[in-house]
Protein backbone atom coordinates (compact mmCIF):
# COMPACT_ATOMS: atom_id res chain seq x y z
CA UNK A 1 0.00 0.00 0.00
CA UNK A 2 2.93 2.40 0.88
CA UNK A 3 4.55 1.64 -2.65
CA UNK A 4 0.87 2.69 -4.24
CA UNK A 5 1.27 5.65 -2.28
CA UNK A 6 4.83 6.46 -3.06
CA UNK A 7 3.72 6.22 -7.06
CA UNK A 8 0.64 8.01 -6.96
CA UNK A 9 2.54 11.46 -5.39
CA UNK A 10 5.11 10.83 -8.14
CA UNK A 11 1.71 10.95 -10.56
CA UNK A 12 0.66 13.79 -8.74
CA UNK A 13 4.14 15.71 -8.60
CA UNK A 14 4.32 15.30 -12.81
CA UNK A 15 1.15 16.47 -13.68
CA UNK A 16 1.16 19.25 -11.75
CA UNK A 17 4.56 19.68 -12.80
CA UNK A 18 2.54 19.77 -16.70
CA UNK A 19 0.03 21.87 -15.85
CA UNK A 20 2.44 24.49 -14.58
CA UNK A 21 4.49 25.07 -17.33
CA UNK A 22 1.56 25.21 -19.76
CA UNK A 23 -1.11 26.54 -18.50
CA UNK A 24 -0.75 28.51 -14.88
CA UNK A 25 2.36 30.44 -16.32
CA UNK A 26 -0.73 32.32 -18.09
CA UNK A 27 -3.18 33.00 -15.13
CA UNK A 28 -1.54 35.94 -13.31
CA UNK A 29 -3.82 38.08 -11.47
CA UNK A 30 -2.53 41.19 -10.06
CA UNK A 31 1.07 40.06 -10.70
CA UNK A 32 0.92 36.70 -8.77
CA UNK A 33 1.21 33.55 -9.94
CA UNK A 34 0.16 30.35 -8.49
CA UNK A 35 2.79 27.79 -8.00
CA UNK A 36 0.84 24.23 -8.03
CA UNK A 37 4.12 22.17 -8.06
CA UNK A 38 5.20 23.64 -4.24
CA UNK A 39 1.68 23.27 -3.43
CA UNK A 40 1.61 19.42 -4.10
CA UNK A 41 4.93 19.10 -2.39
CA UNK A 42 3.59 20.75 1.09
CA UNK A 43 1.09 18.14 0.42
CA UNK A 44 3.42 15.48 0.19
CA UNK A 45 5.52 16.25 3.11
CA UNK A 46 2.89 16.96 5.35
CA UNK A 47 1.25 13.46 4.70
CA UNK A 48 4.55 11.88 4.20
CA UNK A 49 7.26 13.19 6.35
CA UNK A 50 9.90 15.74 5.90
CA UNK A 51 12.33 13.28 4.25
CA UNK A 52 10.20 12.16 1.69
CA UNK A 53 9.42 15.89 0.95
CA UNK A 54 12.61 17.24 0.94
CA UNK A 55 13.73 14.62 -1.38
CA UNK A 56 10.72 14.85 -3.64
CA UNK A 57 11.36 18.54 -3.81
CA UNK A 58 14.94 18.00 -5.02
CA UNK A 59 13.52 15.64 -7.67
CA UNK A 60 11.26 18.00 -8.99
CA UNK A 61 13.32 21.66 -8.99
CA UNK A 62 16.37 19.66 -10.82
CA UNK A 63 13.49 18.12 -13.44
CA UNK A 64 11.48 21.60 -13.18
CA UNK A 65 14.95 23.50 -14.31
Amino acid sequence: MRFFVKVLHIVVVLICMLLQLTFVGYLNVFHISLDLVMIALIGITLTDGYIYGILAGFFAGLSLI
